[in-house]
């Protein structure tokens, strides 16, 4: 058991825990989230994506700190530095996909990225009715098998830069050759 538990029956008070924030040089903006429990510590935390106006920071200014409820000592700290590379990506991903990593140009890039992704659906659906036989609700007929190499690149890029795209791609292609394999093996028989 903790000696400063048994010297103390209560927590420290908010004001003296953000005294000991100020002394390990934590600059705000930061968040603190209360102990929950006996052995529940106060987290004080600094995100990249926190999603409160005003609490953002740059992913490598992003910390966890845990402090001792009855101490106000500091227990632990994870910083940037301290993930791996997963979590390294999606600290910087999550807030450059919600539009505040860079201000409103990242806004901007983010509603451009949106009106593109409703073109190519429009599109998409307007040639599929211009293809298709007249009066009949009918898939358009085969046009090309042919994938150009720019296509490819362009999906390998958007594969790593979103890795969990990127293996719904990989998910697509291996079952696309599984249906190409099965088609040639019925052609042939």
């Amino acid at each position: 058991m903790n000696s400063d538990k048994s010297n103390h029956h209560h927590s420290i008070q908010v004001q003296y825990l953000m005294e000991k924030i100020e002394k390990q040089q934590i600059a705000k903006p930061y968040s603190i989230v209360y102990p929950i429990g006996d052995d529940g510590v106060y987290t004080v935390s600094k995100g990249s994506n926190t999603g409160v106006t005003g609490l953002d920071v740059s992913p490598y200014q992003e910390k966890t700190n845990y402090f001792d409820q009855y101490s106000g000592n500091l227990i632990a700290q994870v910083g940037y530095n301290d993930y791996g590379i997963l979590k390294k990506w999606f600290t910087w991903g999550i807030p450059l996909h919600g539009g505040h990593l860079f201000g409103w140009p990242n806004k901007l890039i983010n509603v451009l990225v949106c009106i593109g992704f409703l073109v190519v659906l429009f599109l998409g659906v307007k040639t599929w009715l211009s293809r298709k036989k007249n009066g009949r609700i009918s898939a358009p007929p085969k046009v090309s098998t042919g994938v150009s190499i720019s296509f490819i690149m362009f999906f390998i890029l958007l594969g790593v830069i979103m890795p969990l795209f990127g293996v719904y791609l990989f998910f697509i292609l291996i079952v696309e050759a599984i249906i190409c394999l099965i088609n040639r093996k019925r052609i042939n028989v």
